[in-house]
């Protein structure tokens, strides 16, 4: 088995390492190198974005929902209130360390793979979830004891 394989786009022989796994294909390779494949994509991206947005957004919720549920148990909900819409729930750090957890992971993005990482008991000791406008008051060091939250009647 030769350890090279001929680009169906650009036609330049690569070694196998240059080519995407794949469960079809010859030696179980994409048949475009990676190079070519990611330009492609990036032309498919540019002229159609949609369904490149609507599948990142679900992959973003669906991984949202996951950790939520690995913090909160599996009804998560606001530690304050009784506020349990998962889009509008934040996670916040209990001691306050969010800007040097920021630093040492990276991306803020990066920190859900951290806490998925972590055992959920752990997790429940660093982490907490707050509904943004408890996030937002203890970011600013507002008193929201007495504030109560109003639902619209739709």
């Amino acid at each position: 088995m030769t350890n090279t394989k001929v680009c169906s786009s650009c036609g330049r022989e690569l070694p196998l390492d240059q080519f995407h796994r794949s469960r079809e294909g010859i030696q179980a390779r994409r048949a475009k190198c990676k190079e070519c494949r990611l330009a492609h994509v990036a032309h498919l991206r540019k002229i159609n974005p949609e369904p490149h947005r609507r599948a990142s957004l679900k992959h973003y919720y669906r991984f949202k929902d996951k950790v939520l549920r690995h913090i909160g148990g599996e009804h998560p909900q606001c530690a304050v209130c009784p506020f349990d819409m998962p889009e509008l729930l934040e996670i916040d750090h209990i001691n306050n360390d969010g800007k040097e957890d920021r630093r040492k992971v990276g991306a803020v993005s990066k920190i859900y793979y951290v806490i998925l990482k972590m055992s959920e008991e752990e997790a429940r000791k660093r982490y907490q979830l707050l509904c943004v406008l408890h996030h937002k008051a203890k970011t600013k060091g507002i008193n929201v004891d007495n504030l109560m939250i109003v639902r619209r009647a739709s």
